[in-house]
């Protein structure tokens, strides 16, 4: 997880969702579009593209939230079922500096969905 492509985007998604947070807009699932029609969940419905979204390896990420809770989704690129130690590591990867234990996950099948506070950020460099 030491890609420089993957370090970058990184690196933009949290400080996009630094400053979401500090100027209170909420941080949304992007919507269908006629180029990208919907599939059968949101979470299914984003690409390395989206404002909050990126790769790291085989793996994809989205952070969503509104008021004080951040939803940050891992899935496999493929869409293949993932373990969840490695649903993690990819935890780890984006937010190194905020301890496992101030997240909480959903486990799923196809993704899984971890919960945390927007305060956790600020433990992060990127919260300015």
């Amino acid at each position: 997880m030491n890609d420089p492509t993957a370090l970058a985007r990184r690196d933009v998604v949290l400080g996009r969702l630094v400053r979401a947070i500090a100027e209170g807009l909420p941080i949304r699932l992007p919507q269908p579009s006629s180029t990208r029609p919907a599939r059968t969940t949101a979470w299914e419905d984003f690409d390395e593209a989206s404002e909050f979204a990126g790769v790291v390896g085989r793996w994809r990420y989205l952070f969503e939230g509104e008021d004080d809770l951040l939803h940050l989704v891992v899935a496999r690129r493929d869409g293949s079922a993932i373990p969840v130690a490695e649903a993690w590591d990819v935890v780890a990867f984006l937010l190194p500096d905020v301890p496992r234990g101030l997240i909480w996950i959903r486990p799923g099948t196809g993704s899984h969905h971890f919960y945390l506070g927007h305060e956790c950020l600020h433990l992060s460099p990127y919260s300015g």
